[in-house]
């Protein structure tokens, strides 16, 4: 008798400091497995004036994806909006991108066109009810400026399904 393991991740996301050039939010995602994977990045600013801008790219060779300063901007905008509550966008400044990607390495960079500050960026996974991707997130990574206090870096995640 086999079972199944059906134990994946389907959030990633950090709050951190947005300090702009070298210093910005990078997080980190390998996806794996057949077909494409729906995802959304977001990215909030958690302070005023901060106004997040999200850069998706391939890794390691920086080839450019999609970016998204203003989310109502977007491609996509329509089916952000329409999806359900936690995974929606509040400000008309925050930012996020919704794509279908295949197998591969991806870094999102989360930097701020308005003030430094705090910001979030979250890679979510959108799953179909009841039904389990034949693409999944395998890695996740964050890199962010560490200053302590106020300012501590607080990573999470989040897994569904059984299995180890």
């Amino acid at each position: 008798m086999s079972s199944q393991k059906t134990c994946r991740f389907i959030n990633i996301s950090t709050r951190a400091p947005i300090q702009g050039g070298a210093k910005d939010v990078i997080a980190g995602f390998i996806i794996n497995g057949t077909g494409k994977l729906k995802i959304i990045l977001r990215g909030f600013g958690l302070e005023a004036g901060v106004n997040p801008k999200l850069t998706l790219q391939k890794y390691p060779s920086g080839e450019f994806v999609a970016s998204n300063d203003n989310w109502q901007n977007g491609l996509r905008a329509g089916e952000i909006n329409a999806l359900p509550l936690n995974l929606q966008l509040g400000k008309d400044t925050d930012a996020g991108l919704l794509l279908d990607l295949s197998s591969g390495a991806y870094t999102v960079i989360l930097s701020s066109v308005g003030a430094k500050g705090l910001g979030l960026i979250g890679v979510d996974v959108i799953e179909s009810e009841g039904q389990v991707p034949t693409a999944q997130l395998i890695n996740i990574s964050t890199r962010a400026p560490i200053q302590g206090g106020a300012y501590d870096v607080i990573a999470g995640f989040i897994s569904k399904g059984s299995g180890t």
